[in-house]
Protein backbone atom coordinates (compact mmCIF):
# COMPACT_ATOMS: atom_id res chain seq x y z
CA UNK A 1 0.00 0.00 0.00
CA UNK A 2 1.74 3.41 -1.01
CA UNK A 3 2.14 5.95 1.75
CA UNK A 4 1.29 9.28 1.52
CA UNK A 5 4.47 11.38 0.69
CA UNK A 6 3.68 14.40 -1.45
CA UNK A 7 2.00 17.65 -0.14
CA UNK A 8 -1.12 18.42 -1.57
CA UNK A 9 -1.78 20.03 -5.15
CA UNK A 10 -3.71 22.79 -5.42
CA UNK A 11 -6.49 21.32 -6.82
CA UNK A 12 -6.96 18.52 -4.39
CA UNK A 13 -6.94 21.62 -1.93
CA UNK A 14 -9.53 22.99 -3.82
CA UNK A 15 -11.61 20.22 -3.25
CA UNK A 16 -11.50 19.65 -0.39
CA UNK A 17 -12.64 23.14 0.31
CA UNK A 18 -15.45 23.10 -2.27
CA UNK A 19 -16.78 19.65 -0.44
CA UNK A 20 -16.22 21.71 3.29
CA UNK A 21 -12.97 20.15 4.55
CA UNK A 22 -10.79 21.67 6.60
CA UNK A 23 -8.96 22.41 10.30
CA UNK A 24 -11.90 23.12 12.71
CA UNK A 25 -11.92 23.70 16.20
CA UNK A 26 -14.63 23.41 18.53
CA UNK A 27 -12.77 24.35 21.53
CA UNK A 28 -12.47 27.90 19.56
CA UNK A 29 -16.02 28.32 19.69
CA UNK A 30 -16.51 27.58 23.33
CA UNK A 31 -13.08 30.15 23.99
CA UNK A 32 -14.47 32.91 22.28
CA UNK A 33 -17.98 32.24 23.66
CA UNK A 34 -16.91 32.19 27.15
CA UNK A 35 -14.57 35.58 26.42
CA UNK A 36 -17.79 37.15 24.47
CA UNK A 37 -19.94 36.31 27.25
CA UNK A 38 -17.48 37.98 30.22
CA UNK A 39 -17.36 40.76 28.26
CA UNK A 40 -21.25 41.35 27.45
CA UNK A 41 -21.96 40.81 31.49
CA UNK A 42 -19.52 43.60 32.22
CA UNK A 43 -21.39 45.43 29.87
CA UNK A 44 -24.80 45.06 30.94
CA UNK A 45 -24.05 43.73 34.12
CA UNK A 46 -25.40 46.97 36.08
CA UNK A 47 -28.71 46.64 34.34
CA UNK A 48 -29.36 43.07 35.29
CA UNK A 49 -28.20 43.87 38.65
CA UNK A 50 -31.13 46.60 38.72
CA UNK A 51 -33.19 43.89 37.31
CA UNK A 52 -32.75 41.67 39.77
CA UNK A 53 -32.49 44.22 42.92
CA UNK A 54 -36.01 45.41 41.64
CA UNK A 55 -37.54 42.07 41.29
CA UNK A 56 -36.56 41.45 45.21
CA UNK A 57 -38.02 44.80 46.05
CA UNK A 58 -41.15 43.89 44.54
CA UNK A 59 -41.39 40.53 45.98
CA UNK A 60 -40.93 41.92 49.58
CA UNK A 61 -43.25 44.80 48.76
CA UNK A 62 -46.53 42.66 48.25
CA UNK A 63 -48.81 42.70 50.51
CA UNK A 64 -49.81 38.90 51.76
CA UNK A 65 -52.88 37.85 50.88
CA UNK A 66 -54.90 34.87 51.61
CA UNK A 67 -56.99 35.11 48.22
CA UNK A 68 -55.00 35.37 45.24
CA UNK A 69 -56.04 35.30 42.18
CA UNK A 70 -54.41 33.54 39.56
CA UNK A 71 -54.74 36.01 36.95
CA UNK A 72 -52.61 38.15 38.98
CA UNK A 73 -50.57 35.43 39.58
CA UNK A 74 -49.37 34.96 35.91
CA UNK A 75 -49.83 38.48 34.70
CA UNK A 76 -47.16 39.30 37.25
CA UNK A 77 -45.05 35.76 35.85
CA UNK A 78 -45.58 37.37 32.51
CA UNK A 79 -43.70 40.53 33.12
CA UNK A 80 -40.87 38.87 35.41
CA UNK A 81 -40.21 37.17 32.01
CA UNK A 82 -40.66 39.27 29.62
CA UNK A 83 -38.29 41.89 31.79
CA UNK A 84 -35.97 39.22 31.95
CA UNK A 85 -35.68 38.36 28.67
CA UNK A 86 -35.15 42.30 27.58
CA UNK A 87 -32.78 42.30 29.96
CA UNK A 88 -30.68 39.57 28.71
CA UNK A 89 -31.50 39.86 25.24
CA UNK A 90 -28.06 41.48 24.43
CA UNK A 91 -26.49 38.70 26.15
CA UNK A 92 -28.08 36.03 24.19
CA UNK A 93 -27.73 37.88 21.17
CA UNK A 94 -23.89 38.60 21.48
CA UNK A 95 -23.31 35.02 22.29
CA UNK A 96 -25.10 33.54 18.99
CA UNK A 97 -23.29 36.13 16.88
CA UNK A 98 -19.84 35.38 17.99
CA UNK A 99 -20.68 31.04 17.86
CA UNK A 100 -21.41 32.21 14.18
CA UNK A 101 -18.89 34.39 13.43
CA UNK A 102 -16.19 31.58 15.06
CA UNK A 103 -17.69 29.04 13.09
CA UNK A 104 -17.79 31.00 9.67
CA UNK A 105 -13.92 32.28 10.09
CA UNK A 106 -12.65 28.87 10.49
CA UNK A 107 -14.65 27.91 7.07
CA UNK A 108 -13.75 31.03 5.95
CA UNK A 109 -17.45 31.74 5.48
CA UNK A 110 -18.57 28.85 3.00
CA UNK A 111 -21.46 26.99 4.36
CA UNK A 112 -21.41 23.43 2.78
CA UNK A 113 -25.12 21.90 2.88
CA UNK A 114 -24.46 18.93 2.12
CA UNK A 115 -22.40 18.48 5.49
CA UNK A 116 -25.58 18.73 6.96
CA UNK A 117 -27.23 15.63 4.93
CA UNK A 118 -27.90 12.56 7.03
CA UNK A 119 -24.87 10.01 6.46
CA UNK A 120 -24.35 6.53 7.47
CA UNK A 121 -20.96 6.30 7.51
CA UNK A 122 -21.36 8.59 10.77
CA UNK A 123 -23.00 5.38 12.59
CA UNK A 124 -20.29 3.75 11.40
CA UNK A 125 -19.01 0.99 14.05
CA UNK A 126 -15.43 0.62 12.98
CA UNK A 127 -15.16 4.24 11.72
CA UNK A 128 -16.30 5.45 15.40
CA UNK A 129 -13.26 3.01 16.65
CA UNK A 130 -10.73 4.04 14.35
CA UNK A 131 -11.65 8.03 15.54
CA UNK A 132 -11.19 6.64 19.18
CA UNK A 133 -8.16 4.51 18.95
CA UNK A 134 -6.09 6.66 16.52
CA UNK A 135 -3.16 8.72 17.02
CA UNK A 136 -5.09 12.38 17.09
CA UNK A 137 -7.58 10.72 19.30
CA UNK A 138 -5.50 10.01 21.56
CA UNK A 139 -3.38 13.51 21.22
CA UNK A 140 -6.29 14.96 21.67
CA UNK A 141 -7.46 13.04 24.71
CA UNK A 142 -4.33 14.47 26.28
CA UNK A 143 -5.09 18.01 25.21
CA UNK A 144 -8.22 17.60 27.07
CA UNK A 145 -6.55 16.28 30.51
CA UNK A 146 -4.21 18.71 30.60
CA UNK A 147 -7.21 21.64 29.71
CA UNK A 148 -8.55 20.09 32.51
CA UNK A 149 -5.78 20.13 34.95
CA UNK A 150 -5.23 23.94 34.04
CA UNK A 151 -8.54 25.03 34.62
CA UNK A 152 -9.17 23.32 38.25
CA UNK A 153 -5.41 25.44 38.48
CA UNK A 154 -6.59 28.30 37.55
CA UNK A 155 -9.66 28.53 39.43
CA UNK A 156 -7.99 27.37 42.71
CA UNK A 157 -5.28 30.41 42.17
CA UNK A 158 -8.09 32.70 41.73
CA UNK A 159 -9.97 32.02 44.12
CA UNK A 160 -6.77 32.50 46.60
CA UNK A 161 -6.27 35.55 44.72
CA UNK A 162 -9.36 37.08 45.79
CA UNK A 163 -9.42 35.44 49.55
CA UNK A 164 -9.45 38.71 51.30
CA UNK A 165 -12.82 40.11 48.85
CA UNK A 166 -14.57 37.16 49.47
CA UNK A 167 -13.79 37.60 53.14
CA UNK A 168 -15.25 40.71 53.25
CA UNK A 169 -18.43 40.13 51.80
CA UNK A 170 -20.06 39.93 54.79
CA UNK A 171 -19.39 43.19 55.80
CA UNK A 172 -21.12 44.91 53.03
CA UNK A 173 -24.50 45.41 52.35
CA UNK A 174 -26.83 43.61 49.69
CA UNK A 175 -26.66 45.78 47.09
CA UNK A 176 -22.60 45.70 47.61
CA UNK A 177 -22.33 41.81 47.95
CA UNK A 178 -23.71 41.49 45.01
CA UNK A 179 -21.69 43.60 42.73
CA UNK A 180 -19.05 41.88 44.73
CA UNK A 181 -19.95 38.47 43.66
CA UNK A 182 -20.55 39.37 39.81
CA UNK A 183 -17.22 41.36 39.25
CA UNK A 184 -15.61 38.00 41.19
CA UNK A 185 -17.79 35.91 38.67
CA UNK A 186 -16.51 38.23 35.64
CA UNK A 187 -12.67 37.90 36.81
CA UNK A 188 -12.72 34.54 37.21
CA UNK A 189 -14.51 33.78 33.57
CA UNK A 190 -11.97 35.92 31.81
CA UNK A 191 -9.31 34.08 33.01
CA UNK A 192 -10.90 31.00 32.69
CA UNK A 193 -11.50 32.19 29.05
CA UNK A 194 -7.88 32.77 28.67
CA UNK A 195 -6.99 29.37 29.55
CA UNK A 196 -9.61 27.89 27.29
CA UNK A 197 -8.92 30.19 24.53
CA UNK A 198 -4.78 28.75 24.79
CA UNK A 199 -5.95 25.21 24.55
CA UNK A 200 -8.24 25.73 21.68
CA UNK A 201 -5.13 27.01 19.70
CA UNK A 202 -3.28 24.39 20.36
CA UNK A 203 -6.79 22.25 19.38
CA UNK A 204 -6.81 23.96 16.29
CA UNK A 205 -2.84 23.45 15.30
CA UNK A 206 -3.70 19.85 15.63
CA UNK A 207 -6.91 19.86 14.04
CA UNK A 208 -4.74 21.61 10.88
CA UNK A 209 -2.04 19.14 11.08
CA UNK A 210 -4.78 16.67 10.95
CA UNK A 211 -6.13 18.41 7.83
CA UNK A 212 -2.75 18.48 5.58
CA UNK A 213 -2.20 14.95 6.63
CA UNK A 214 -5.54 13.79 5.52
CA UNK A 215 -4.91 15.99 2.12
CA UNK A 216 -1.07 14.00 1.48
CA UNK A 217 -1.21 12.11 -1.67
CA UNK A 218 0.25 8.71 -2.84
CA UNK A 219 2.56 8.68 -5.65
CA UNK A 220 -0.86 6.78 -7.12
CA UNK A 221 -3.15 9.64 -6.72
CA UNK A 222 -0.21 12.14 -7.98
CA UNK A 223 0.57 10.44 -11.62
CA UNK A 224 -3.41 10.46 -11.65
CA UNK A 225 -4.23 13.84 -11.32
CA UNK A 226 -1.20 15.14 -13.12
CA UNK A 227 -2.52 12.48 -16.00
CA UNK A 228 -6.18 13.71 -15.38
CA UNK A 229 -4.67 17.39 -15.89
CA UNK A 230 -2.83 16.58 -19.33
CA UNK A 231 -5.73 14.84 -20.40
CA UNK A 232 -7.97 18.01 -19.98
CA UNK A 233 -5.83 20.60 -21.58
CA UNK A 234 -5.36 18.13 -24.86
CA UNK A 235 -8.27 19.73 -27.39
CA UNK A 236 -11.14 17.48 -28.17
CA UNK A 237 -12.00 15.48 -31.19
CA UNK A 238 -14.17 17.88 -32.74
CA UNK A 239 -11.88 20.55 -32.42
CA UNK A 240 -9.08 18.88 -33.74
CA UNK A 241 -10.90 18.04 -36.76
CA UNK A 242 -12.35 21.89 -37.16
CA UNK A 243 -8.58 23.02 -36.79
CA UNK A 244 -7.45 20.24 -39.45
CA UNK A 245 -10.50 21.55 -42.02
CA UNK A 246 -8.96 25.39 -41.32
CA UNK A 247 -5.70 24.29 -42.62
Amino acid sequence: MSEKIHPPTPKKRQQAKEQGRGPNSRELISASTLLSASGILSWTGPQIARFLKHTIESAFQQQASLSIETSDVVARLSSLIIAGLLVLLPLMIGLMFVAIASGLAQTQGRVVLSRFAPSLDRFSPAKRMKSVLGTQAQLRFCVSLLKLTAIVSVSAMYVQGSMPAIVRLGQLPLAGAGASVFELLVGCSVWLGGTVLFFAIVDFAIAWWQHEQELMMTDLELREEIRNSQRANVPGPARTEAVHGVT
